[in-house]
């Protein structure tokens, strides 16, 4: 049977808190610019939004973060560390840290890392063998669209999810690379999303394995 894929057009911070319990999440919530926030409120709706995931998930199923580190003003902006403290308040288990390489190893970038995070925990202490999680340095593969999930980093996630649940969602699902390889990948999904020409793309997407 073919799996299902629904985009639902909503604030996804509303939508998380009002649904609960669904399956799997795998995101990547946006940047401070991304929601017109300064940094020092940003930072406030950052750990709020990583905590409404974290509720929003399914009981004994992986919450997924890909998350890349900002600079400003010449202070790194770490996303992990405050993604560790939404884990730390609700009790949250790392159950990998990985790290998807956006450039060449030794390179440089001015404003942010060349490497992105991939961080998964969940209510139980239940890690699968390296075989199955992948890697823990990789190459984040082809990105669709610009600052869309690596489609390397996203089809790890998807398996890794899979092991758990046949459901993931992804609350600020942009363009729609997640829910692409979840297709591709047999795994129901539901992507929230809030501006029309991000959800226009995401119906677009096809991935083949």
């Amino acid at each position: 049977m073919k799996p299902s894929k629904e985009i639902i057009q909503a604030d996804a911070c509303k939508w998380l808190y009002k649904n609960k319990g669904l399956g799997a999440v795998i995101t990547s919530p946006p940047d401070a610019e991304e929601v017109n926030k300064s940094i020092e409120d940003w930072r406030e709706w950052f750990l709020m939004a990583v905590e409404l995931c974290f509720t929003a998930t399914k009981k004994d199923t992986p919450t997924i973060f890909y998350v890349t580190d900002r600079k400003h003003n010449s202070q790194v902006i770490s996303k992990p560390e405050i993604i560790f403290q939404a884990a730390r308040n609700l009790n949250r288990k790392l159950m990998f840290h990985k790290i998807a390489l956006r450039k060449p190893v030794n390179s440089v970038e001015l404003h942010r890392p060349s490497y992105t995070h991939l961080l998964a925990f969940n209510t139980i202490n239940k890690a699968y063998p390296t075989n199955i999680q992948g890697a823990d340095v990789f190459e984040r593969g082809k990105v669709i669209y610009k600052n869309a999930m690596g489609l390397s980093a996203a089809i790890t996630s998807v398996k890794y999810a899979k092991l758990f649940t046949d459901t993931i969602i992804n609350p600020f699902s942009g363009s729609g690379t997640v829910l692409a390889v979840a297709e591709t990948y047999g795994v129901n999904s539901i992507g929230i999303e809030l501006l029309d020409e991000q959800i226009k793309l995401s119906k677009g997407i096809k991935i083949s394995k």
